[in-house]
């Protein structure tokens, strides 16, 4: 009889490890992805997995206009959805983010920190973008801009509340008067910057918040991008 027990539970807990293993337990877990059914996001009221833009392959390219918050931080500096124009004609989604109003259009304007010019990351009008990484890494971040000028060209880019150094100052010298992709970063000696030198660290997979922050009024913004990929080239 106790020869029976003791088979009984060794192919009961065969069973169960099983069945673990099949509904997702096991180590060897395939990528996750979103369910395909919306289901509430953790802290985000009304925000459904269906509307969140996802990261396969490494690779993941975001609309401006699709951000899921937008807060001025109290100043006096907004983005707005801009639609209606001979730019959103050519950007992607026919529309795009600009900050408004812009009153430092040239280096002769009067610069006014905190108003017109944020150089601390964070501390300038911020969107964001709620995001479902699969796949942790360092990611190359780039940004598309529309600038006419030199007082109109960078922005700072954040992940979950934090804004590293390595996403400060994205700069664009180049390629003016139209959508322009860049991943520079301005830095004290080099104030064009490098391409491929703004990043952002992935730790694990999961949702994550990508945010923009103003750093010069006057700034229009039409996608984003991020990719393991250094060699990569909108």
């Amino acid at each position: 009889m106790r020869r029976m027990i003791n088979q009984f539970v060794l192919v009961a807990t065969m069973v169960l490890v099983t069945g673990l293993n099949f509904i997702g337990c096991s180590s060897t877990d395939p990528k996750i992805t979103p369910a395909e059914t919306p289901i509430p996001l953790p802290g985000v009221p009304g925000l459904n997995t269906s509307d969140v833009d996802t990261e396969l392959d490494g690779f993941i390219q975001v609309e401006a206009e699709s951000f899921q918050s937008n807060n001025n931080k109290g100043t006096t500096r907004n983005w707005v959805l801009i639609n209606e124009d001979t730019l959103s004609e050519i950007a992607g989604g026919k529309a795009y983010m600009a900050v408004v109003p812009d009153t430092r259009i040239t280096h002769d304007d009067s610069l006014i920190l905190g108003t017109n010019f944020f150089p601390e990351s964070g501390t300038g009008s911020i969107l964001s973008y709620k995001t479902y990484f699969n796949t942790p890494g360092l990611y190359y971040v780039w940004v598309s801009c529309f600038s006419t000028g030199s007082e109109d060209n960078s922005v700072n880019v954040g992940i979950d509340g934090y804004w590293p150094e390595s996403s400060a100052r994205v700069q664009w010298c180049e390629g003016k008067n139209q959508w322009t992709w860049s991943s520079a970063q301005r830095v004290e000696d080099n104030h064009c910057g490098t391409p491929r030198t703004i990043t952002l660290d992935i730790l694990e997979p999961g949702y994550h918040t990508i945010t923009f922050s103003v750093r010069e009024d006057g700034f229009k913004f039409d996608q984003w991008l991020m990719t393991l990929d250094k060699r990569y080239q909108p």
